[in-house]
């Protein structure tokens, strides 16, 4: 789809881009010379960084299962011999590596625009991305579900899409339960502070992980829920 539609992957980057510009040049503005700036715009980079990646785990599923169904190929998903829980999976896996040609020209730009370049650990930074991803995977099964059960969610899920960005906002400490906002924090730590995976906080990683996983297996659950209600109504093809 992205090789067919490079003009349409193209234009969304763009997008991207400029609303990130609008953004940094907007603080630049309200804040002038003050001396918080270059932490604001270090925050504001990995921030971005990561609301990114997080729209593309939430909006595999509840996009994918809403297009299927206009397309009338959704019932053949489930036709697989492998079931669709895995060819769930399967799609899940395919849309972390493909946010890759997304996601990382995109942070390279900013950077770039910005002006700040911050320490990449590849291990680290992507053992953090993993597990503060996988919630947004969950969501994306309870909003698929709930795609599969009402057809047309868009206007409920442009809300989330925005509203995960309040999760960046809340201060460390206690919170930190909730996986956005943990991993966000330790994102931050290990790109602007330079620190590798052993030197974060290891209460706080294994707090990320647990939740991470808690939330991902409750998705799930909720999602298989929701599919039995459609399959009692006869709905699932339906659109």
């Amino acid at each position: 789809m992205m090789k067919s539609y490079m003009f349409n992957f193209l234009s969304g980057l763009i997008t991207v881009v400029i609303i990130f510009s609008i953004l940094l040049f907007g603080a630049r503005f309200a804040m002038g010379n003050s001396t918080n700036l270059g932490n604001t715009t270090e925050a504001l980079v990995v921030g971005f960084f990561l609301w990114s990646w997080l729209l593309g785990g939430m909006n595999t599923l509840t996009w994918g299962i809403t297009t299927e169904a206009e397309q009338g190929t959704l019932e053949q998903l489930y036709m697989s011999p492998y079931g669709f829980k895995l060819v769930s999976l399967a799609m899940l896996g395919i849309s972390f590596l493909s946010n890759l040609l997304f996601t990382i020209p995109l942070l390279l730009i900013i950077m770039l625009i910005s002006g700040k370049f911050l320490h990449i650990d590849v291990l680290t930074v992507g053992f953090i991305l993993f597990f503060t991803i996988l919630p947004a995977y969950g969501l994306g099964y309870v909003f698929g579900g709930l795609a599969l059960l009402y057809k047309r969610i868009q206007s409920l899920f442009q809300i989330l899409n925005m509203g995960v960005v309040a999760f960046f906002l809340l201060p460390p400490g206690v919170l930190d339960i909730i996986p956005f906002t943990g991993g966000y924090h330790l994102l931050s730590m290990s790109m602007r502070g330079n620190l590798g995976l052993l030197q974060l906080p290891l209460p706080k990683v294994i707090i990320l992980m647990v939740s991470s996983i808690l939330v991902f297996l409750s998705g799930m659950w909720i999602y298989s829920l929701i599919e039995r209600r459609v399959k009692f109504l006869g709905i699932l093809g339906h659109y």
